[in-house]
Order: structure tokens, then sequence, then C-alpha cells
């Protein structure tokens, strides 16, 4: 849940001038859902929005990390980035 609210934050952030329901549209094509399930998913954030950006900051942070071991291992390795 918290992988389509940070899609629609992406988009809102990256895409000025998309309306609300371009950005859901959008969001549940990327996703191959329909888009009730996306705004479903708002509501949701709408109710537990602490929640849902502490899952997206600690998504975030894995990602981060997990990037950074790639990178040094491709360096140890010798292999382009």
């Amino acid at each position: 849940m918290w992988e389509i609210i940070r899609q629609l934050n992406s988009l809102v952030g990256a895409e000025e001038g998309l309306g609300v329901e371009e950005v859901i549209q959008e969001t549940a094509s990327n996703y191959g859902l329909p888009s009730n399930q996306v705004r479903n998913a708002l509501r949701y954030y709408s109710d537990w929005t602490q929640e849902v950006d502490q899952d997206i900051a600690l998504a975030d942070e894995v990602e981060a990390a997990e990037l950074a071991r790639w990178q040094h291992t491709q360096r140890i390795l010798n292999l382009p980035a």
C-alpha cells in the first residue's frame, strides 16, 4: 500500500499540472490496478498518514542501503555501477 502512496506523491511532485484523477489513473496503470483500488489507498492514507509515511521512510532507507551495498560490490569486482 505504501508503494502506491509513494508513487502518487512522486507523480504529484514531478508532474505539476496533473489533476487528481490523472495521477490516480497513471498510478493505477503503473501498478496494473483498477483506479478504485488507488482511491481506496488514498482513503486509507488519509486515516493513517503518519504510519504510511513511516513505512515509506523505512523503505527509502532500506533501498538506499541496498543500493550502496550493490555499488560497493560492483567496485570490489571492478564492474560498472
